[in-house]
């Protein structure tokens, strides 16, 4: 088998076995279409990872995988998976996602061109809009635009030179190291970074019935606030000012996860409450649209209340289906 010297998928990984099951049940076969590499590097799991993985190699000999003899946090951990790799362009892909074929099709044709991108940026079912494909050669303007989106993992195609550059440490126990690479990198150079708006990325955390529980997940408002907003600031000074406050707040609103329903979802689950508000409330300015008093407001509602709301909200949306679904039907049998 030959090996492909192109493209190669990097996965970190840590204590989520069922997740990368599924993970590798979709991306095999896709990768031995063009016998691309896959490495992973575990993070000193505990579950049966390691079994996962070897079932797999079983059956597709072009994956490698390494374990960490103890966690070495997750910035570490995306450091090793991309260093593993030997191709030109390397893939990190989060074990909770998954590729489109016709998407890896898509970058495995642009990358065959004979221009040399430092790294290629690719679009997720349900992120951006409105904007189309494009080269960035200014950094300001792939701050400004794709700053927020760019916090997913997955959508990262880094060339070799660029994993290979030795400033991972400065964003070491950031949770952004993916991201601060790249800024790092093209702060004080030439560049030529790729844009692809077409969503060839999606979500794979229900299938089977598996619930995604993010790594972030218990410790959202802390995550999005104090180190998101951290991070931004801790990029070189030549990025602007304005930009970089713009990047901070885009992603709460963008993402939905600081919008008032996304506020609403995390008082719910008792990720937004009067002591964390109290404690990081001196982020709020930066990285939430609303003034403080609705934060404040949100962060003492009843959480009761809001899951008699919520079940209440579901039921509705549900019955409406419902109703539309059979008036459907009646019209198509009148």
């Amino acid at each position: 088998m030959e090996v492909n010297k192109k493209l190669s998928f990097a996965i970190p990984t840590y204590n989520r076995a069922k997740f990368l099951d599924n993970c590798l049940k979709l991306l095999v076969p896709l990768a031995k279409k063009y016998n691309i590499q896959i490495f992973i590097s575990d993070n000193a799991s505990n579950d049966n990872t390691k079994e996962i993985v070897q079932k797999w190699i079983n059956f597709y000999p072009l994956i490698f995988y390494h374990s960490n003899e103890k966690n070495i946090g997750y910035d570490r951990n995306v450091e090793i998976a991309l260093k593993m790799s030997n191709t030109e362009y390397t893939w990190l892909l989060g074990d909770t996602n998954a590729v489109k074929e016709d998407g890896l099709d898509y970058v495995y044709k642009l990358i065959s061109n004979n221009k040399k991108y430092d790294a290629i940026i690719v679009n997720a079912i349900g992120r951006v809009k409105n904007i189309p494909e494009k080269d960035y050669m200014d950094k300001n303007l792939l701050l400004s635009d794709l700053g927020w989106h760019m916090t997913l993992l997955s959508t990262y195609i880094y060339s070799k030179s660029l994993i290979n550059y030795e400033n991972f440490k400065k964003y070491y126990d950031s949770s952004f190291g993916h991201m601060g690479i790249i800024f790092e990198y093209i702060a004080e150079r030439d560049f030529l970074v790729h844009w692809i708006d077409k969503p060839i990325i999606y979500s794979i955390a229900n299938i089977a019935g598996l619930n995604k529980k993010s790594d972030w997940s218990d410790f959202a408002i802390k995550t999005w606030t104090e180190y998101w907003s951290n991070f931004v600031f801790s990029l070189p000074m030549s990025y602007n000012l304005d930009v970089k406050l713009k990047c901070i707040k885009d992603h709460g609103e963008k993402s939905g996860l600081f919008s008032i329903l996304g506020l609403l979802n995390l008082r719910s689950m008792n990720q937004l409450n009067y002591k964390i508000y109290k404690q990081y409330s001196q982020f709020f300015p930066f990285t939430i649209k609303y003034s403080k008093l609705v934060i404040l407001f949100i962060s003492i509602l009843p959480v009761k209340l809001l899951l008699i709301m919520k079940t209440v909200s579901v039921n509705f949306v549900y019955k409406v289906k419902d109703t539309s679904l059979a008036k459907s039907q009646t019209r198509r049998h009148e």
